[in-house]
């Protein structure tokens, strides 16, 4: 795996060049951008030639890095990059589309960051209100398939059809973790009603004969439970799901999630330790989180999940019953104090 990644990584310089000149072969008049993770590098590479090789197309960025001062950090940092589009684009970005069409000035758009004629930075307030969930509109992902299967690795990729049931976090809505960062502006909870999230799921999987979903949620509806999962499992649809779920999820709620075609979730595990827990508020103890990793071995139930560390206050100490319980194998030397 290190040496894919070293080999990947010396093909990058080759790479970023081959996929801008295919943007530009189709003569865009602006290019945007969505960044979340860890793909702010990749994103901002592609920009700056972009903008260095026509300087007449506008480079737009938006996604999860760009929201609250992330946004405007990279806005200011990174000249080559016109407008970044903070919080929520349903509204903002088609208002950015139309200033740019008519040549008007984009003051007024909530949270876009931009520059005046003088290159000064400036970034609008957040809008203070979010969408609401029956304002979310059903994505069309006809491009991407078609895109997907006539490229090289549509043979060697098994696509996944990414869906939308809610935005936003009803747990960090009253208890915001401390690390949490990820549409932070907009923590509302807002979920679709089961029977227009059921009815969307069935039609796109169809539309686009695909089997794989990936829920984008922050986390799972727990209404869901009582209303979409048993719809999902009288269905008796082949569907591969994966959802983001809260850790302390109980072992009977896992084997229905199991019995409704969700065959995968990411719990908000985060540590093992109960004390760097409480550090993080993250509402669960070390023992509800190991306890959510068996439960869910037990009912055949896919589990991916992060091990973050290094919060305030944190001690050495938060970590040793931990490393002690990590399996060694045979040729590898133990740890040793």
């Amino acid at each position: 795996m290190l040496a894919k990644g070293r080999h990947l990584h010396a093909l990058a310089p080759a790479y970023i060049p081959s996929l801008v000149g295919r943007i530009l072969a189709d003569r865009p008049d602006g290019v945007g951008f969505s960044t979340t993770f860890a793909q702010n590098s990749a994103v901002l590479a592609a920009a700056r030639l972009i903008k260095k090789t026509a300087p007449e197309v506008c480079v737009v960025l938006g996604g999860g890095n760009c929201d609250g001062p992330q946004g405007a950090a990279l806005h200011r940092g990174f000249p080559f990059v016109d407008y970044v589009n903070r919080g929520e684009g349903e509204v903002t970005f088609t208002r950015l589309l139309a200033c740019l069409r008519d040549g008007s000035s984009p003051a007024d758009i909530p949270g876009l960051c931009w520059r005046d004629t003088d290159g000064t930075a400036r970034a609008n307030p957040m809008s203070a209100a979010p969408l609401s969930a029956s304002a979310l509109v059903t994505p069309d992902c006809t491009d991407y398939f078609a895109q997907h299967a006539a490229s090289r690795a549509g043979a060697m990729t098994e696509p996944h059809l990414v869906v939308e049931s809610s935005r936003g976090c009803w747990w960090g809505q009253k208890h915001p973790c401390a690390f949490y960062g990820l549409n932070g502006s907009f923590m509302e909870f807002r979920s679709k009603s089961p029977d227009r999230f059921v009815d969307e799921l069935f039609a796109m999987t169809e539309r686009y004969r695909v089997l794989n979903v990936a829920v984008a949620d922050n986390i799972l509806a727990m209404a869901y439970l009582r209303s979409v999962v048993p719809r999902l499992t009288q269905a008796e649809c082949d569907l591969r799901i994966s959802y983001e779920i809260k850790s302390n999820t109980r072992r009977e709620q896992l084997a229905s999630l199991v019995a409704a075609g969700i065959h995968s979730v990411q719990p908000g595990i985060e540590s093992l330790s109960g004390r760097v827990l409480k550090l993080m508020d993250k509402g669960v103890t070390g023992c509800q989180n190991v306890r959510m990793l068996r439960d869910a071995v037990s009912v055949g139930l896919g589990v991916v999940w992060n091990y973050l560390f290094g919060f305030p206050d944190e001690t050495e100490e938060d970590y040793e019953p931990v490393i002690d319980q990590i399996p060694v194998p045979a040729t590898s030397p133990r740890r040793t104090a």
